[in-house]
C-alpha cells in the first residue's frame, strides 16, 4: 500500500483532516453509486441535445435508425402509405416516437407485409421503450426478409436492451454471417458479451472494430474497459488514453477515463479528467456528483487532505439539494450558481 494510503489513527488527525477522514468513509459508501452510474453510462447513456428536432448521439452506443421510403408509384393507396410513412418518419426523427408509431401502424394497415414499415415501426417502439412490441415487429419483418443484416442486428439490439443477452448475441452473430465487416454490429456484440460476462470474446469484437475503423475513439474506450474488467490495468489505461487522444473534447470519454484512472490507482489522471469534466456545461447532476466523488477519492488516496476537505465541503453543500437529479435545473450552470450563492 502506498505511503499516502496508510490507515490513520483518528486521535492523530487535526480537524480539517478529521473531516476528510470522516468524509472518506462517506465517499467510499457513495463510490458504489458512482460506479453504478458509470457502468451504465459506459455503454448506455445517450448524449442528446436540448433541441428534440436534431438529437445528436455522441456515445459509442449509436442507436438503430430509420430508413427512408423508396416507393415512387402513383396509386392512391400508395399515396396514403407515403403520407403516413412520411409523417411517421419525421415524427420519429424529432423524437416523438409514440406519435410516429401511430402513423407507422396506419401505413402498415394499408400495406401489411412491407418490411420497411415493419422495421421502422419496430425502431420507434424500441426508442419508446416498448421493447416486447419492438421485438415482435422485428421478428415479423424477418419472416418476409429473413436475411436482412440490418433487421437482424437491430433485433439483437432490442434483445440486449431487454436484458436478453444470449438472444442478442445470437442475432448479432447472424447479422455478421451476412455482413462480417459491419463495425457497428461488432461493437454492439462486444457490449452484449461484456454484459453476459464473456469479456475475452468482447475484446475480439472491439479489436475487430479498431481494425475496421482505426480512429474510432469509443472502440478504444470500450476495449480499455474490457481489459480493466480482466484486471489488465496497463492495457486498460493505454486504450483509454488513446481514446482521449482521438477525441480530446469528448465529455463521455473524459468521465469514463476518470473512472478507469481511479480504479487503476492513477490518481493524477483521475483528478485531471474529473476536473476537466466538471468544467463542461450540460453535465447532468448525476454525473456531476460522480465526478466529485471520483475527485475526492483520488485526493484522499493521494494524501492531499486539505484539497479533499475543500472538495468535500462543496460536495456536502450541494448534494442534499440535487439528490433528486432534476436535470432541468441542476446542470453545470445551476450548480455553479448555487455554489456561488452559498459562498456569499
Amino acid at each position: 500500500m502506498k505511503e499516502s494510503q496508510r490507515t490513520l489513527n483518528t486521535e492523530q488527525i487535526d480537524q480539517p483532516s478529521k473531516t476528510v477522514y470522516v468524509t472518506g468513509v462517506l465517499v467510499m459508501c457513495l463510490l458504489s453509486f458512482s460506479i453504478g452510474i458509470f457502468v451504465d453510462n459506459f455503454f448506455k447513456t445517450k448524449q442528446l441535445g436540448d433541441n428534440p428536432v436534431k438529437k445528436v448521439n455522441t456515445n459509442s452506443m449509436r442507436l438503430p435508425s430509420q430508413s427512408n421510403f423508396p416507393i415512387q408509384d402513383q396509386q392512391i393507396s400508395e399515396s396514403s402509405v407515403r403520407y403516413n410513412f412520411t409523417m411517421a418518419f419525421e415524427l420519429g426523427e424529432c423524437g416523438l416516437y409514440d406519435k410516429a408509431v401511430t402513423y407507422y401502424k396506419q401505413a402498415l394497415a394499408l400495406k401489411p407485409n412491407d418490411t420497411l414499415i415493419l422495421h421502422n415501426l419496430a425502431i420507434n417502439l424500441l426508442h419508446a421503450g416498448r421493447l416486447n412490441e419492438a421485438i415482435a415487429r422485428f421478428r415479423k419483418a424477418l419472416k418476409y426478409k429473413p436475411e436482412d443484416p440490418k433487421t437482424l442486428r437491430h433485433l439483437g439490439f432490442a434483445f440486449a436492451e431487454s436484458g436478453q443477452y444470449d438472444n442478442a448475441i445470437t442475432f448479432y452473430n447472424k447479422a455478421l454471417e451476412l455482413d462480417p465487416n459491419d463495425a457497428q454490429t461488432h461493437k454492439w456484440l462486444g457490449f452484449a458479451c461484456i454484459d453476459s460476462g464473456k469479456i475475452e470474446t468482447a475484446i475480439i469484437h472491439f479489436e475487430k472494430v479498431i481494425h475496421l475503423v482505426p480512429d474510432d475513439p469509443f472502440a478504444h474506450d470500450s476495449l480499455g474497459f474490457a481489459y480493466f474488467l480482466l484486471d489488465q490495468k496497463t492495457k486498460a489505461m493505454a486504450y483509454c488514453q488513446k481514446a482521449i487522444s482521438l477525441a480530446p473534447k469528448n465529455l463521455i470519454l473524459k468521465m469514463n477515463f476518470s473512472e478507469i484512472a481511479l480504479m487503476t490507482d492513477n490518481w493524477d489522471r483521475a483528478i485531471e479528467m474529473a476536473r476537466q469534466a466538471l468544467t463542461k456545461k450540460g453535465l447532468s447532476s448525476a454525473h456531476h456528483l460522480a465526478m466529485r466523488i471520483i475527485k475526492m477519492v483520488a485526493l484522499v488516496c493521494q494524501g492531499n487532505r486539505q484539497q479533499a476537505h475543500d472538495e468535500a465541503q462543496i460536495f456536502l453543500t450541494i448534494y442534499p439539494t440535487i439528490q433528486s437529479f432534476d436535470d432541468s435545473k441542476w446542470n453545470y450552470s445551476g450548480i455553479k450558481s448555487y455554489i456561488k450563492k452559498q459562498r456569499r
